[in-house]
């Protein structure tokens, strides 16, 4: 919590749950709990992701939603992006996607089924 509060997220706000425990469970039904002594909380993927924009948006941070990234290379202490809106070059670039992306596919990563 401490990381994502010093960006900025307000995290009493956004009426996170509180995680205490741990339980992870088998399909054959057995089961291990364990407490969490640094607890731990719980938010929507979406809702942190929209916080996180607008905390970067309020930074000064250009943010090109709704736009796909067709291919990242790093040449020449650069990013060469192409994009769905454009090409970019960029010392710096962050991906934020799930996995099974267009990328990981591209990529062929190990994590990717079908």
């Amino acid at each position: 919590m401490g990381f994502l509060q010093s960006l900025g997220v307000d995290l009493r706000s956004l009426n996170v749950s509180q995680i205490k425990r741990l339980c992870v469970s088998a399909k054959n039904g057995n089961s291990f709990e364990q407490e969490l002594p640094l607890g731990g909380f719980g938010i929507s993927r979406y809702k942190l992701d929209h916080c996180l924009a607008q905390i970067a948006k309020q930074s000064g941070v250009v943010l090109f939603e709704q736009t796909r990234v067709n291919e990242i290379n790093f040449s020449n202490d650069e990013f060469n992006i192409q994009s769905t809106i454009g090409n970019f070059k960029s010392k710096v670039a962050v991906g934020c996607f799930g996995k099974r992306s267009n990328l990981d596919v591209k990529w062929k990563r190990p994590f990717v089924v079908g």
